[in-house]
């Protein structure tokens, strides 16, 4: 019996070592694909799961990404083309012999190959928008180069970091309500104040803006987060820096709950901050998984549960009343506003863990 019985040729071929990490590249990509649709799904922005990991896998193997939904179709059909010339040319002796059959027990000289799967489907809105393809294809390359740089090439974090990966964020996006173009803000601090509670009035209907859209009042009453000064911004930016630091080194000893701590605490505080003009919740939600997948290789998608949209910016609002109550005059190790979004953030830590856990199990042992 051959080595290879039931296995995919080319798997079989690589070394078990090369098998085990082309595994884990393939579930880390649908892992990171996951986690970029979650974070897309909470500001209601991106493209369905299944559109969201195969765009984000080509961004990872550094292929080549349509811009358009149009596009990925024709060249989806010229790659099927492809394939079917070249399966019709290994086929060809076995049409003619058909021929003979089916002419023999029925008069048939024709045999159909292939279906015709090419009609028109309706297809969803979102798909079509170009936007929303654009809103996964820089988040998948922002995270690209975020963790290449901090994860891969031990760069420290810093702001310097932080706005470069901002601009990659936002390459592409559309004007905002005043016509301004992203290159204008994309990676510089914001240098207006008009986002708090008391300010959403003034903004137009239908703005584009996060804080309009995502951080209205509560049933409850309870108001939108307040955010720090434009004037300020880069002061508390530097210093979230340093007490990042300094946390990293007093929660490193705790494991797990450690850096789950770590990553609640700088998530957090980038969005109390609300350092840019626009993708601040992205921007958030990316140095937190990349401070889970540096140190542990799991990353958590939050928005992508029932209910965890709701649960999440509750959080938030929570996190904000506490940090402008008293945490912002208090030391970085005193700190307690981030220790719901902890608790969120180590709850799906755990399951994606074992998502990754069985994922592994299970091919290494189908490979072995």
């Amino acid at each position: 019996m051959s080595a290879t019985d039931g296995k995919p040729p080319i798997v079989a071929a690589l070394p078990r070592w090369a098998k085990r990490v082309k595994t884990f590249d393939n579930i880390a990509s649908k892992e990171f694909g996951r986690m970029i649709y979650a974070s897309n799904n909470l500001e209601d922005t991106g493209l369905n799961f299944d559109d969201t990991v195969r765009l984000c896998e080509l961004v990872f193997t550094d292929s080549y990404v349509p811009e358009t939904y149009k596009e990925e179709k024709r060249l989806a059909s010229q790659k099927r083309k492809r394939e079917e010339e070249a399966h019709w040319k290994i086929t060809k002796w076995a049409t003619a012999a058909l021929k003979h059959y089916f002419a023999s027990s029925g008069g048939r000289d024709k045999v159909a190959l292939h279906g015709n799967d090419d009609g028109e489907n309706v297809e969803d809105e979102r798909r079509k928008n170009k936007q929303s393809r654009r809103e996964v294809i820089q988040h998948a390359r922002a995270w690209k180069y975020f963790i290449q740089r901090f994860c891969i090439d031990q760069e420290e974090l810093s702001t310097n970091l932080l706005q470069r990966t901002h601009s990659v964020l936002c390459a592409g996006i559309e004007p905002d309500d005043n016509g301004q173009e992203w290159w204008h803000w994309s990676g510089r601090y914001r240098d207006f104040d008009t986002i708090g509670a008391g300010t959403l009035h003034l903004k137009k209907e239908n703005s584009k803006t996060p804080t309009s859209k995502h951080y209205k009042t509560t049933k409850e009453g309870r108001k939108p987060i307040m955010y720090i000064r434009a004037t300020a911004v880069e002061t508390y930016m530097d210093a979230m820096i340093e007490d990042f630091n300094i946390l990293k080194g007093r929660w490193s000893s705790d494991g797990v709950m450690g850096y789950c701590n770590l990553a609640a605490w700088v998530g957090g505080r980038i969005m109390n901050i609300w350092p840019f003009k626009e993708e601040n919740g992205k921007m958030a939600r990316l140095v937190m998984n990349a401070v889970l997948w540096k140190y542990f290789g799991v990353v958590v998608g939050i928005g992508e549960g029932e209910g965890e949209k709701e649960e999440y910016l509750e959080i938030l609002r929570k996190a904000g009343e506490v940090f402008h109550g008293e945490e912002f005059a208090i030391l970085a190790e005193e700190q307690r506003g981030h220790e719901e979004l902890t608790g969120l953030v180590s709850r799906k830590f755990e399951e994606g863990r074992k998502r990754i856990e069985e994922s592994l199990k299970w091919k290494w042992k189908l490979w072995r």
